[in-house]
């Protein structure tokens, strides 16, 4: 279940509701288990954070879940699709990132794996792990937005196309996500825009660290870039993949931090 609507701050600032711990409230001894329930709005809620639609407005009905939003404080509906659903977007595992039941592994063994041979990717122009769309392939200044819903709030990046997928299909890889690629000046995938940019990697370890089970509903568009940060997305696969994380992830970030890759 999607939750929107309930408020992270007060009108001044002065309190912050973090809602740590909601991925819990319904396993044992408070419910039977076994159901996610995530908050539907930004993971920090920022200058020019990422979002997946303009505050204030309702949200649209996410695939494989039930998304419901409380309009005020008194009201409370559930989201329906009210325009003509957007073309599909087809996803599939590009190389070592084979997709398995729509679970996409992120352990820190691959991570590591990814690392050691992270020149040799940069140099050769070639690719780590990830994910391709075939049939659907974005050209700058179109990109992909990739949000993870954490059971805190969800992390909405932007990046250009990776480019690695040929005429025909977009390419996400791994490395250029986190990293970026500096000889085809690629940026890694970014949560804000557009004075403050904050790479994705850097903003994960908070969810990966506190939620029940790090592994997160990942939802994936193509489109295009506007001004100001704003995503108008062409296309939006309709299932949600899952990016499978473990434990060792912050120490995997806080390694590639100290050696500089």
């Amino acid at each position: 279940m999607f939750v929107a609507g309930l408020p992270h701050a007060n009108a001044t600032g002065s309190v912050v509701q973090l809602h740590f711990g909601v991925d819990r409230m319904l396993e044992p001894p408070f419910g039977r288990g076994g159901t996610q329930l995530y908050a539907l709005r930004p993971l920090a809620e920022v200058s020019g954070v990422v979002r997946l639609f303009p505050p204030g407005e309702l949200p649209f009905a996410l695939p494989n879940g039930s998304t419901w939003f409380f309009a005020d404080p008194t009201a409370l509906g559930r989201a329906t699709t009210t325009a003509p659903a957007l073309p599909d977007l087809p996803i599939q595992g590009d190389g070592d990132g084979v997709l398995v039941d729509g679970v996409f592994d992120l352990s820190t063994a691959r991570l590591l794996g990814m690392t050691e041979e992270y020149q040799q990717h940069w140099a050769n122009g070639t690719a780590s792990f990830g994910l391709r769309t075939p049939g659907v392939k974005p050209s700058r200044p179109r990109g992909f937005r990739v949000t993870l819903f954490t059971a805190n709030g969800y992390l909405s990046c932007l990046f250009f196309d990776h480019g690695l997928g040929g005429p025909e299909e977009g390419s996400i890889d791994m490395l250029r996500f986190f990293a970026g690629d500096p000889k085809q000046g690629l940026e890694p995938a970014i949560t804000g825009l557009p004075n403050s940019p904050i790479g994705e990697g850097a903003k994960l370890g908070i969810p990966i660290t506190i939620d029940l089970v790090p592994e997160f509903p990942v939802l994936i568009e193509a489109g295009s870039m506007r001004d100001h940060g704003q995503f108008v997305p062409s296309h939006r696969a309709r299932h949600l993949l899952t990016f499978r994380f473990d434990r060792g992830y912050p120490a995997w970030v806080r390694l590639v931090q100290r050696t500089g890759r």
